[in-house]
């Protein structure tokens, strides 16, 4: 089974994994992405049309959770797209003004196409499993 390489970015604020739209996509996943993240619009590595800026506290375990759903295996690289940033960027919020904001209708407007996400992985993303027991809290 090949294995995904997704460059990921601290900004010393937030954290930011860059993926393929396609592979989101593909994921089944692109209606759960929040308005957290980001596209590109550029042909730089830290803004590259094609791919999406995951948010690490919402959209990354979205992610993360898809990629398990359907065996697909992951590699974060902590190295190549972190020495670019370090290297042009002081502030995250710069960085992120060069990019677009999610939209799915910019997306739907690019050509790319997706089913909605299954009614399993939906349960899955919001940790609905039918084998987890609520937990009553007082």
């Amino acid at each position: 089974m090949e294995k995904v390489i997704i460059g990921a970015i601290d900004c010393y604020r937030h954290d930011y994994w860059k993926v393929s739209i396609q592979l989101l996509c593909d994921l089944n996943i692109i209606d759960a992405i929040s308005e957290y993240s980001f596209t590109g619009t550029g042909n730089t590595p830290l803004d590259e049309k094609g791919f999406a800026y995951l948010e690490i506290d919402t959209d990354c375990g979205v992610f993360d959770k898809a990629m398990k759903y359907y065996n697909k295996q992951y590699q974060l690289d902590f190295d190549t797209l972190q020495e670019e940033f370090d290297e042009n960027y002081d502030d995250y919020e710069e960085w992120l003004d060069e990019l677009q904001g999610w939209s799915t209708d910019t997306l739907r407007s690019e050509g790319y196409a997706w089913n909605s996400v299954p009614e399993d992985l939906t349960n899955i993303l919001n940790n609905n499993n039918s084998d987890d027991e609520e937990e009553d809290y007082d």
